[in-house]
């Protein structure tokens, strides 16, 4: 299964449900990029600094990414 990376807010988001202050509109960001999946943190990643844009949200904020897998919803 492919992974990806993923910012500090999408992490806390995919492991707790947490949607940070001052982003409210990430979780409307996660759906639009991953509408009908499943995202799981891997914990595979050492949370290395990079300027790459989200692969979770498309934030183009530098920092933190760590990695998470996306499974298609089943129906």
């Amino acid at each position: 299964m492919e992974s990806y990376l993923a910012c500090d807010d999408c992490i806390m988001s995919i492991e707790y449900g947490d949607i940070p202050a001052d982003r409210p509109e990430l979780a409307s960001d996660i759906d639009r990029i991953w509408a009908g999946y499943h995202l799981f943190n891997t914990e595979e990643s050492d949370g290395e600094f990079s300027w790459s844009a989200c692969d979770c949200c498309g934030s183009l904020l530098g920092g933190r990414r760590s990695a998470f897998v996306a499974r298609k919803h089943d129906r």
